[in-house]
Order: C-alpha cells, then sequence, then structure tokens
C-alpha cells in the first residue's frame, strides 16, 4: 500500500511538472478594466482600426462606420457592402476592406467622409484574411498588400480600376501547402504564423519554414515583441513562445480560462490583452514577459462577444458582436 500511495504521488508531481496550462485567479484582484465609451455600431463590430483622433470599423451586415474617438459621433459610413476585415492608410484618407459576401477585397476613399467612395474592388477568394495596407501612390491607383489565404501568403502591387485590380508586381507569394493559415505578423526577415491545429511557425521570404512550435489549441492569432510570439490559441487559451533562437521557437506557458476560446490578442508597453469570444476580455502584464500576470477582466455578459482588441496609446478598444465598439481605461 506504501509504494502504491509513493506511485501516485510520483505520477502526480510529474503531471503537475508537465502542465503547460495556468487559470487565472480572478476572484481576489482589484478592477483595472473600466468600459468609458460604447461606440454604437449598426451591424456586428468585426474589425477595428483605431487612430489617435478616428475609429474605423468593419461591420458584418452593413459595411464601414467611422466615429470621432473623443465624441463617439458617427462621422463617416458606407453601408452598401458588408465587412469582415479593415486596413486604413489614415494620411492618404485610404482603405481597404475585405467582405465575407462577395469574396472581394474593396478599397475606398474617404477624403471626404460626407461622400466615401468606392475606388475599386477585386480578386475572387474564399479564404482571404487579415489584409494589411502597406502603402498607395498619390493618385491612389496603385496599392501595396499583404494578406493570407487558406494556405498562402503574399504581398502584391495592384494598379487599381472601378472593377478590377491589375497585378503590377509580385512581393513574396509563399505558399504552405500543410498548413491552414490564420494570422500572421511580418518582420524584416521573418513572416509569424499562426495556423491553426498545426500551430505557430516561423517563414523567410522564400518560403522556408525556418522553425517550428505545435501548440495545444488552434492558433487563431498571432503577436509578436521581441523575443516573444502570443499565440491566441482557442481552447487552450493565451500561449507563451520563445523565438530568441528562430530555428527552435520553445513553448513556455499558457493560460486558460473558464468559458470562452481565444482569438484575438494585442500588445502595447506592458500591456497584453486576450479576446476570448464568448469569455470577454482578459489583460495581463508582460513585466517580465516570458510569465504574463493576470490583471483583470470583464466578462461577456459586459462586453458583448469579442471578435478583436486592439490597444492604442494606452487604452483598450473591442470590436464586439453585440456591443459595437468598446473603449476601456486602464488603472
Amino acid at each position: 500500500m506504501k509504494n502504491f500511495i509513493l506511485i501516485i504521488v510520483a505520477i502526480g508531481l510529474i503531471i503537475g511538472s508537465c502542465a503547460k496550462i495556468n487559470r487565472p485567479d480572478i476572484e481576489d484582484k482589484e478592477k483595472a478594466l473600466k468600459i468609458s465609451q460604447v461606440y454604437r455600431t449598426t451591424g456586428y463590430a468585426r474589425d477595428v482600426h483605431i487612430s489617435d483622433n478616428t475609429i474605423y470599423v468593419a461591420q458584418d451586415e452593413t459595411g464601414i462606420i467611422i466615429f470621432d474617438r473623443t465624441s463617439g459621433d458617427i462621422i463617416g459610413e458606407k453601408n452598401d457592402i458588408p465587412a469582415e476585415y479593415i486596413t486604413v492608410l489614415e494620411q492618404d484618407s485610404f482603405m481597404v476592406t475585405y467582405s465575407n459576401k462577395d469574396k472581394l477585397f474593396h478599397c475606398y476613399d474617404f477624403t471626404n467622409l460626407d461622400s466615401i467612395y468606392e475606388i475599386g474592388y477585386g480578386f475572387e477568394d474564399w479564404y482571404s484574411r487579415h489584409p494589411k495596407l502597406l502603402t498607395v501612390n498619390a493618385t491612389k491607383d496603385t496599392l501595396q498588400i499583404s494578406y493570407i489565404t487558406k494556405e498562402e501568403f503574399f504581398i502584391k502591387k495592384y494598379y487599381l480600376t472601378l472593377y478590377s485590380w491589375q497585378l503590377l508586381s509580385g512581393g513574396s507569394d509563399l505558399t504552405f501547402s500543410d498548413k491552414v493559415l490564420k494570422d500572421y505578423e511580418i518582420e524584416e526577415d521573418y513572416i509569424y504564423f499562426s495556423a491553426n491545429q498545426c500551430g505557430f511557425f516561423i517563414s523567410d521570404y522564400t518560403g522556408q519554414i525556418i522553425g517550428t512550435e505545435d501548440t495545444p489549441g488552434e492558433a487563431l492569432a498571432v503577436k509578436v515583441i521581441g523575443d516573444y510570439a502570443y499565440i491566441a490559441d482557442r481552447q487552450a487559451g493565451l500561449q507563451v513562445i520563445d523565438i530568441s533562437d528562430k530555428e527552435n521557437p520553445r513553448l513556455l506557458d499558457g493560460y486558460d480560462v473558464n468559458y470562452g476560446y481565444a482569438q484575438s490578442v494585442d500588445v502595447e508597453g506592458n500591456y497584453l490583452a486576450v479576446g476570448f469570444g464568448g469569455g470577454g476580455i482578459y489583460l495581463f502584464s508582460i513585466s517580465n514577459p516570458a510569465i504574463p500576470q493576470f490583471i483583470d477582466k470583464i466578462g461577456a455578459d459586459e462586453v458583448g462577444y469579442i471578435y478583436k482588441c486592439v490597444f492604442s496609446n494606452g487604452e483598450l478598444f473591442l470590436a464586439s458582436r453585440d456591443r459595437g465598439v468598446i473603449r476601456l481605461t486602464i488603472s
């Protein structure tokens, strides 16, 4: 009997030493997050771009809506085409959205917010996601954009006409036939990908995979800061990966919650936020970037279902299916 007890204890110690999922202690924390403003959208807020003065929102069902960041007033709308993603070059009054309804990218000039007009649209693809507008020329008829499809990453330059996009030059066209791409981060020499059940991997611009690391869940979003990649890993919550050795990324730790799936992540300064869909928003400190420390959360009963979380100038903004865009202060 004594030997049996010792065996059970030993197994418990082994399992404990291998565990990578921690549930934050949320009961005894002082509140650090506070809802300071709500921007009511006309459709589901799916994606959001925040600038110093303005909030640009992609809405399912109704399209684009633009708010004054301070007053909350609606200062522009384009309600003809639903939008799932939005990317903006504010200094050029130029934006690109992706519509899940017609599976097309759409380009807009918003120099006059009272009359936002479409410059062009193009290339049908059922799996396009996460466009990032890199450049646009002075006449707004040539743009450079990055995006991913189900198994491919692109950086391309296009010439725009109202009914088509003419490819001018291919930057990087990378195909990963065994991956299902969900999100990416671009750096000078590397591209970092979250790839659903294939976890996390690092590629160079030739398409060679430099390093990989599996994650316990489904890697939906990635944010890279310095030597660390932070993964919204769906059912496994937040995962932290050491990428100081690009050829050998190393999973460090994980933080799961009782409810909701991690699907959005962002970082600013010493703060990290994770949107848990129907589980609300969670805030962490990354003063030690290898070991995020839980600070606070707000549940879905207050903020609704979270599609996207974005930091801007010390504040946190949420694209909420049920509430619109929510502005949070951090104390």
